[in-house]
């Protein structure tokens, strides 16, 4: 395993980074795009430069995989004679469904636009969509329940009533990378327990953290 630190979002670094898994691996086949932010802040009091941050951060590293990982991944080799490759963007419920998230999030039009643009090389695009996932995005929303002594109530909400861990949500990763979904481009795989599917709904920890 090669370990680069460094900004999702800024353009020399991805492009940096793909020619050094060119340089080393002489190709590249899958482009997971997992960086994120997200404020947590109604709209009142989101401003419009914590919104083009969210843009930046969210949406601009999901652009950069989008333009290095595709020409990356359509350079051909003895090993590798046809272009071809899997990136795979994390995005969020919040991109599927209005009230699930601040005004701030969303990044499932660039898989399909990328899907479309894209055409001929063999080269997938899709996104994952999240719901309730215990990682640090969500911890002031943890630790806001834990607060209040509602630990307990995560993800009640969903029809499976509990919150997800980050494991769960790395299988549906895997499926995209694989040639298990070698037949699986533009889409937008929403992973949440069920709770896109029911009635949005607000808990008293949440909208206290918000503020």
């Amino acid at each position: 395993v090669t370990i680069v630190k460094g900004d999702a979002s800024d353009d020399s670094a991805v492009s940096s980074l793909c020619q050094k898994v060119l340089d080393e691996a002489g190709r590249l086949d899958v482009y997971y795009s997992n960086g994120g932010i997200c404020t947590w802040k109604p709209l009142a009091y989101t401003s419009f430069e914590d919104f083009m941050n969210t843009i930046k951060i969210n949406s601009g590293s999901a652009f950069l995989a989008l333009k290095h990982g595709s020409r990356a991944m359509a350079v051909t080799s003895a090993g590798k004679p046809d272009s071809g490759g899997s990136i795979i963007f994390t995005s969020s419920l919040a991109g599927m469904k209005g009230n699930g998230g601040s005004v701030d999030c969303t990044i499932n039009s660039i898989a399909m636009t990328g899907a479309a643009q894209l055409a001929g090389q063999n080269i997938r695009v899709n996104s994952i969509c999240p719901g309730m996932i215990d990682t640090n995005m969500l911890a002031g929303v943890f630790d806001a329940y834990e607060a209040e002594g509602k630990r307990n109530r995560l993800g009640w909400a969903t029809p499976l009533q509990r919150h997800a861990l980050p494991a769960e949500i790395a299988t549906t990763a895997l499926f995209l990378a694989s040639d298990d979904s070698s037949y699986v481009n533009g889409q937008s795989f929403v992973v949440d327990g069920g709770l896109g599917g029911g009635v949005p709904a607000v808990d008293e920890p949440l909208s206290k953290m918000a503020k």
